[in-house]
């Protein structure tokens, strides 16, 4: 027993040893809450979001979504619908594969600008010129409200996206946003740490530290919904430019000399007919076209020369036709009885 209380006072001592020892009459120590309870760095606060969608995964869909787009409006420039083809998933992927790459690359160098960037400010903060950065702050700010007002003017006042270069409106949100928090973010860094031991105040403070993660998701948010606009809008005017260019160079595709059992309604302007008369199974012939898509078991045909009043010619592929397919060279034969 007797070493029991001695283990006991023992413990005791130890105890009061270690806690700190208050003056008679001195005032009770004041003790604040950290400046920052919970400092992270920007990517720590949007964890959450970035675990739902990461980089990654919103790349790759962008990508996807303006693959088809531009596939879209490469058909569509010659009359027909994207869902009219029955193309395949697998299909629209290597269509749109094609368009991918430049906007790839540049998201790809965009992104590692943008991390370079924040490594720079990182640095800053961390530097003794650290207050050099309250005025990056106000310019990444100032530059972020502009860029959004410029985006609204844009979807309030339509003929301002009509007759605007492509795609200025969303690329303003998507970048407007995220360059507003962003110098917000910075701006508040530099308080807390000019604020160091002292109390915070309120826009050092654990509400403020609250609300610049809503902020944060809120922009990265935008920035996606910017980005799939721009997508959108890009995307229409590369997949109407790529088929200008396959218009004006249909010389390149097959040159197809079309068998039909019976004469078709309409003909496509620069496609000529003839009748090989009584007997022959595949009696109608027509020439001056090219293959612009074989899919769903039919075949899209355009004239050998495209304007802007001709037309496609879509007929199944199956024992109704035959097809006789030539080099790009044009063909000569033997002149028969016109349709």
């Amino acid at each position: 027993m007797a070493g029991s209380g001695s283990i006991s006072a023992t413990k005791r001592s130890a105890a009061s040893t270690s806690a700190p020892q208050q003056a008679p009459g001195a005032a009770p120590t004041e003790r604040h809450p950290s400046a920052e309870p919970n400092i992270t760095n920007w990517s720590d606060k949007v964890k959450g979001l970035l675990a739902i969608a990461p980089p990654v995964t919103l790349i790759t869909a962008l990508l996807l979504w303006y693959g088809y787009v531009a596939t879209l409006q490469r058909f569509r420039y010659f009359g027909v619908d994207l869902d009219l083809t029955g193309l395949s998933n697998q299909s629209l992927l290597l269509y749109g594969a094609e368009t991918v790459y430049p906007v790839a690359a540049l998201l790809l160098l965009a992104l590692l600008g943008v991390t370079g960037l924040h490594l720079a400010v990182r640095w800053l903060l961390e530097s003794p010129h650290h207050l050099f950065v309250r005025t990056l702050a106000a310019i990444c700010a100032t530059g972020g409200v502009l860029l959004i007002a410029r985006a609204l003017i844009g979807m309030l006042r339509p003929v301002v996206a009509e007759t605007e270069t492509p795609g200025v409106t969303p690329l303003s949100l998507a970048v407007g946003a995220p360059l507003l928090v962003y110098g917000g973010w910075m701006a508040r860094r530099v308080a807390v740490q000019a604020a160091g031991n002292r109390e915070p105040s309120w826009w050092t403070g654990s509400f403020a530290a609250r609300m610049e993660g809503i902020a944060i998701v809120i922009a990265v948010g935008v920035l996606a919904t910017g980005l799939f606009w721009t997508a959108n809008t890009f995307a229409a005017a590369y997949g109407t430019g790529r088929a200008e260019f396959d218009a004006a160079n249909l010389h390149r595709r097959p040159q197809v000399a079309l068998f039909t059992r019976d004469a078709l309604p309409v003909i496509p302007a620069g496609v000529t007919c003839n009748d090989l008369g009584q007997g022959v199974k595949h009696r109608y012939e027509y020439n001056g076209l090219r293959l612009l898509l074989a899919s769903d078991d039919r075949l899209f045909l355009v004239p050998g020369a495209w304007t802007a009043d001709a037309s496609t010619l879509v007929v199944p592929y199956d024992d109704s036709i035959r097809l006789v397919l030539f080099p790009n060279s044009p063909r000569s034969g033997v002149q028969r009885t016109r349709c």
